[in-house]
């Protein structure tokens, strides 16, 4: 079981049968950002900031609304991920929202978000593209 796997399982519970499809996801998800740094920029832009620095830094992550995440990716892009999975909107938006705390705070050792071109991320591990 790779890091990706024990975060999710960690926070859906070990059986959840969308593992595989929120792995492909979180990791489209990063590739489309530009990594971890421009998920963390994005959100600050958006207004997140607060929330996105608490799972950058030390102590425990803010929550995020589903609402708020699809603010976020865009109403397009998580309409792509429902079709390639098969999962819903609102179910992608709001497992999302609790996967991604963690990740980020995962992929952001000792509050350090990594340089453009660099990452810490589970998800970059090959495998881990959606099929169209």
């Amino acid at each position: 079981m790779g890091l990706l796997d024990t975060i999710i399982g960690s926070v859906l519970g070990g059986n959840n049968p969308n593992q595989g499809a929120l792995g492909s996801i979180l990791g489209s998800l990063l590739q489309s950002q530009g990594g971890v740094g421009g998920l963390v920029q994005k959100m600050n832009q958006a207004g997140l900031g607060d929330v996105v620095s608490s799972w950058v830094g030390g102590g425990s992550n803010h929550t995020v609304e589903p609402g708020q995440l699809g603010q976020v990716l865009g109403r397009d892009q998580v309409d792509q991920w429902s079709q390639q999975t098969g999962m819903s909107h609102d179910t992608i938006l709001s497992q999302l929202s609790k996967i991604l705390p963690h990740a980020v705070d995962q992929m952001t050792p000792g509050g350090q978000v990594p340089p453009d071109g660099q990452s810490t991320s589970p998800f970059d591990a090959p495998g881990l593209e959606l099929k169209s």
